[in-house]
């Protein structure tokens, strides 16, 4: 299974069963929902190895849109953005 880290200038929070990423780079937000904020929540919980064929198209999708790298010095970690 590949190692997946949030892109450098991307940064994201939960929205109830969706997720809003700020790419930086592009000066855009974007909302993920569906079945591939599923596999993208569970890749945060580190619950995806159990089923990694099942979610390869949704996160390639997210690979494809620059949000998410494999490259572990392009990237960091996978934490949301933390507001009160």
């Amino acid at each position: 299974m590949a190692e997946y880290f949030l892109a450098s200038h991307v940064h994201f929070c939960c929205r109830g069963d969706a997720f809003v990423f700020l790419d930086l780079k592009q000066d855009d937000y974007m909302l993920v929902n569906g079945s591939t904020a599923a596999a993208f929540k569970r890749l945060l919980d580190h619950q995806l190895a159990q089923s990694t064929s099942q979610f390869t198209t949704e996160l390639q999708e997210l690979l494809d849109g620059g949000l998410l790298t494999t490259d572990s010095r392009a990237g960091k970690s996978l934490s949301p953005a933390r507001a009160e």
